[in-house]
């Protein structure tokens, strides 16, 4: 065993005393939590690329909080508000005011009388965006002091970005990461299941309206949320598509960009 590995086991212990104490001091406030008429707690299905840090923004702000504040912390105590971050175990315990992650919703076990939302983008400009961060993360050395998940982000990275076109790219881009949204609700990617599943969130937000739905969603629930954005990122070279790369991402979106329409369509 390795010194680090020696070192991560001697911290289980303190990791778990740590945890407890949190979960225990969580319940003692989630308690008098009542958002809107009927809900104890709200949870964001968080979409890479979708606008969802910003989203999370607006609710961490309430306690004058951001991504750099909250960090990799699993649970956040501010001003009498409890936020649970990235940990499944937290996000189905239910003990917090609001939640997020990127864990789809099949995999989760959400308690009854969660306000649950969710941001959608069109798949095309969701894929572009994540594929300019990847190059932002990979290529602009300003990436490491500007964005506070860039450790994590740069090998991902290194990963995909192997080649020097975009179909390099796609080559190597998972499907739950080429079409998150439609995992998100679906394990199968089932366009249909995916509709069912996102249409039934208490409330879908869009990329592409965002200042005004979260306005919206502030009056609705009666909190005073303000759009912000959280981390935005400019390549420092062009990287337009040229017609095949176009033609090919969109054949590969067939099925999102089907999902997108509809639940878009229903819930506009």
């Amino acid at each position: 065993m390795s010194a680090i590995q020696l070192i991560e086991q001697m911290k289980k212990p303190l990791r778990t005393l740590r945890d407890i104490g949190c979960e225990a001091r969580a319940s003692q406030l989630a308690w008098r939590f009542c958002v809107g008429e009927d809900y104890q707690r709200i949870y964001h299905y968080h979409i890479r690329k979708t606008a969802g840090t910003s989203l999370n923004s607006a609710f961490w702000n309430l306690a004058g909080l951001d991504l750099k504040s909250i960090g990799r912390k699993l649970y956040i105590f501010k001003n009498g508000y409890v936020f649970v971050h990235n940990s499944k175990k937290a996000i189905e315990n239910g003990s917090y005011f609001f939640a997020n992650s990127h864990n789809p919703s099949h995999a989760l076990d959400l308690p009854d009388k969660t306000f649950t939302i969710t941001v959608l983008r069109s798949p095309v400009k969701r894929v572009l965006s994540f594929y300019r961060y990847m190059y932002f993360i990979q290529n602009d050395p300003t990436a490491q002091f500007n964005d506070p998940l860039w450790k994590e982000a740069s090998h991902e990275a290194k990963r995909l970005l192997v080649g020097s076109s975009f179909h390099d790219f796609l080559d190597r881009l998972p499907r739950h990461d080429l079409t998150p949204q439609l995992y998100m609700f679906s394990s199968q990617y089932d366009v249909s299941e995916a509709i069912d599943k996102a249409i039934s969130c208490s409330a879908v937000l869009f990329t592409e309206n965002f200042n005004e739905d979260v306005i919206n969603l502030g009056k609705r629930l009666k909190l005073p949320l303000k759009p912000s954005q959280e981390r935005r990122f400019v390549p420092k070279v062009d990287l337009s598509l040229s017609s095949s790369e176009e033609e090919r991402l969109q054949e590969m979106l067939e099925d999102e960009v089907a999902f997108y329409k509809k639940v878009r369509s229903v819930t506009s």
